[in-house]
């Protein structure tokens, strides 16, 4: 999901009338307005000193980083991708639908290759850039727009660790392959889609080897007990994942069957105790935390959070109406207590901060609001667009938001309580 922002001098924002700890917030221009028609797609650097907005125009779509307007697209895709050195890249496609790739708000590649995009840019933590094109011939992958490896079909996403090497699952004729950094692990049948990234033992992906299933675990395979067919998670006591036998799909955990379902949809690994997953039986969603199925209904799967230290689960039930339901993990040493937020006509993707508070924002009859913890800020009217429903924490425990002002903001707010987040609101240079 997309972000926004625009442009105005700094506007203090409402506080709540019944909050004992109101919110302080500050709002901050993005860039230039023109003849921008609406704001969204809001990126954010991970250290918090650089900010983009993919902005509307009456001639197509241009990103404005940092204050400063880039060329305009006929399209540009979602995401915009900051490294941590402050670059920037994305994709976009030009008047006679070629894509281009932008970096640092120059096209690079297009010209050269030709190619059709494939899958967001990524960088590495040391600041390169990695992306994957696909052409007539097959698929490419480029780091620093030099090509790095060649095949007939590459599956997304690009996977870089923490000490910089990159990973990738493609096929070359029928013969599958995990590639990385240049060593090619070879003879699989097929790699399951979502199952490739990296853990603390390195490299980790599930594939299967004629009628064998495998799970690359701490640099070596492992036997699987039926096919893997993701998704996939890690944690301190090993691997959670799903396997389909008999027409089901099975949750495997700590080498033994949890539970069977129709279909398995997310699994999250807290960092203690059994893995918080969605499942669906018969077109009906449930939520299991704990070892205990605690909802069922109409849960929409991309917003099942976990509190840092897997003791509180919050998620979003569409019931005519939407509402946020947050419930204490059966077992867990520090739960919540049940909670229930709403109804809204339109709630943006919730998160736990590192502090382990909740922070939403929804909207009623056109009006925003951003809770964070137990309070509430108004703020004000806001575009349709989902993007004005999306929040981010920033490194020093800020939340960002976007807000529709008279030409748009972006806004920053303190977390009542939350030492991280305590001091004056600075107006950084690059806002």
């Amino acid at each position: 999901m997309g972000l926004v922002t625009s442009c105005a001098a700094p506007v203090a924002a409402p506080e709540s009338p019944t909050a004992a700890a109101p919110i302080r917030s500050e709002a901050f221009p993005i860039g230039p307005n023109d003849d921008d028609l609406l704001s969204f797609g809001l990126s954010m650097s991970d250290d918090g000193q650089h900010v983009a907005v993919l902005r509307r125009t009456v001639l197509g779509f241009r990103v404005v980083a940092d204050g400063a307007a880039h060329d305009i697209f006929a399209e540009v895709k979602d995401p915009i991708v900051w490294s941590r050195t402050g670059r920037i890249a994305y994709w976009a496609t030009d008047v006679v639908g070629i894509a281009v790739l932008v970096v640092d708000g120059v096209q690079a590649l297009e010209t050269v290759h030709g190619i059709r995009w494939l899958g967001a840019p990524a960088w590495s933590p040391d600041g390169r850039l990695a992306v994957t094109g696909v052409h007539d011939t097959g698929a490419e992958v480029w780091v620093d727009e030099e090509p790095v490896a060649a095949m007939e079909q590459i599956e997304p996403p690009l996977a870089w660790s923490d000490d910089g090497r990159l990973a990738l699952a493609g096929r070359r004729a029928a013969d599958w392959l995990v590639w990385v950094d240049g060593w090619e692990r070879r003879g699989y049948s097929g790699v399951a889609t979502g199952t490739l990234g990296w853990g603390e033992a390195g490299v980790r992906f599930a594939a299967t080897r004629g009628d064998r299933s495998i799970l690359f675990l701490g640099g070596r395979e492992h036997e699987a007990p039926a096919r893997v067919v993701g998704p996939m998670a890690e944690g301190e006591d090993g691997p959670a994942y799903v396997v389909h036998a008999a027409n089901q799909n099975h949750l495997i955990w700590k080498d033994r069957i949890v539970s069977t379902h129709d279909r398995v949809d997310s699994i999250h690994l807290p960092p203690r105790g059994a893995p918080v997953y969605l499942a669906t039986d018969r077109g009906t969603q449930h939520l299991y935390a704990g070892g205990t199925q605690i909802a069922t209904g109409a849960i929409m799967t991309y917003t099942v959070r976990v509190r840092p230290d897997g003791g509180c689960v919050t998620w979003i039930e569409d019931r005519v109406a939407l509402y946020l339901e947050e419930r204490g993990v059966p077992g867990a040493v520090d739960g919540c207590a049940d909670r229930e937020h709403g109804p809204y006509q339109a709630v943006g993707e919730p998160i736990w901060t590192r502090g382990g508070t909740m922070v939403f924002a929804s909207t009623m009859d056109g009006q925003g609001t951003l809770h964070v913890g137990e309070e509430e800020m108004g703020t004000g009217a806001i575009p349709s667009a989902f993007d004005y429903l999306r929040v981010v924490e920033m490194p020093d425990g800020r939340i960002a938001h976007l807000a529709e002002h008279g030409g748009g903001l972006f806004r920053v707010a303190r977390v009542p309580g939350d030492p991280s987040g305590v001091g004056a609101l600075v107006r950084r240079s690059a806002w």
